[in-house]
C-alpha cells in the first residue's frame, strides 16, 4: 500500500467517526 492510498483510507476513516466523535477526538485517536 502506497503513503498516498494510506493516508486517504485515514482521511474517509476520519470524515466517518466526525459524525460520531469530535473532530478532535478523532484527530487525536489517529495521531496514535
Amino acid at each position: 500500500m502506497s503513503d498516498d492510498l494510506g493516508q486517504q483510507c485515514r482521511t474517509i476513516w476520519a470524515r466517518n467517526v466526525a459524525r460520531f466523535w469530535p473532530t478532535s477526538d478523532a484527530e487525536t485517536f489517529l495521531a496514535d
